[in-house]
């Protein structure tokens, strides 16, 4: 399930790529996440979903939605531009009003460097960003932050 809230796929803009990880992919891909973090493989974090918010820096208004199964990963083409990503995580999926009911986890994802900083997606044509919503080593330019889900 994707929800676009752009028409930036369907206009002559300049589009980059934003590819997300559930977890490491079985096969060996481009990220290199398969041979970094082979434990993670073997973890629960294999059930979890994650149903993702992608929305503009600077004005925060929506950009895309997208429900992503455990273990998948999901590329999305969006206007060049700057983002912040939000997901929810579950186990089972209630739709979109409902999340993964009671026990949905709501995340940011925040810049590792700069204390209380949301982590800033920059995409150009010629950019693409990996993010892997999995722990994996200490590498990386982010970090997770729990928020409230009225901030989601």
């Amino acid at each position: 399930m994707l929800e676009d809230y752009s028409n930036a796929a369907s206009t002559s803009k300049t589009l980059g790529k934003l590819r997300i990880y559930s977890a490491p992919p079985q096969d060996p891909d481009e990220s290199g996440w398969s041979s970094k973090c082979p434990e993670a493989r073997n973890s629960a974090l294999l059930k979890k979903h994650y149903f993702v918010r992608v929305s503009d820096w600077k004005s925060k208004q929506m950009a895309l939605t997208a429900f992503i199964r455990a273990g998948e990963r999901i590329e999305l083409k969006l206007a060049a531009g700057s983002y912040r990503i939000r997901y929810a995580t579950g186990f089972e999926w209630y739709g979109e009003k409902h999340l993964f009911g009671e026990h949905t986890r709501y995340t940011q994802l925040m810049d590792k460097d700069i204390a209380k900083q949301p982590l800033k997606i920059e995409l150009s044509q010629q950019q693409f960003w990996n993010i892997a919503l999995f722990p994996c080593g200490t590498e990386g330019t982010m970090r997770e932050e729990t928020i409230d889900p009225d901030n989601f």
